[in-house]
């Protein structure tokens, strides 16, 4: 990611976090509609807990954007646990379309097309890291 995108990220981000529970509520709404079979995995979870735990993981990873080592070893880690929840590997690819449309939701007017692409390549860094750890894990 560029510094700009760092930025750009971070800053639309900062605009989030004050309704980050709303948006998180977003996302999961979004998430599940765009599959409903990622909802079965939740099934008698506290989504007002799960809420603020994606919260607070979003927040640790975009205020570490600058540190992309630091972030690698946390994500891949994160990558295995999935694997091993029975999430299927197409699901990220939900998630990062979720995620997405909550913060075009949430920011509005601030969601520009340098905001969006920032953000996608936020996403893009996110989801290799991830997918390094849930590949490891199924291989395993």
């Amino acid at each position: 990611m560029t510094e700009d995108e760092i930025a750009a990220v971070q800053e639309s981000w900062a605009l989030v976090l004050p309704i980050s529970d709303a948006a998180m509520q977003i996302f999961y709404d979004r998430l599940f509609a765009l599959d409903p079979d990622i909802g079965t995995l939740f099934a008698g979870k506290d989504m007002g807990v799960q809420r603020q735990q994606l919260a607070r993981a979003l927040d640790a990873v975009v205020s570490q954007l600058h540190q992309p080592q630091a972030l690698s070893l946390p994500l891949q880690r994160l990558g295995a646990r999935h694997a091993t929840y029975g999430v299927r590997e197409d699901g990220f690819s939900t998630v990062g379309a979720a995620l997405l449309f909550t913060l075009e939701q949430g920011l509005a007017d601030s969601w520009t097309g340098s905001v969006a692409q920032s953000w996608r390549s936020a996403w893009d860094m996110i989801r290799t890291q991830v997918l390094i750890g849930f590949r490891e894990q199924q291989a395993a």
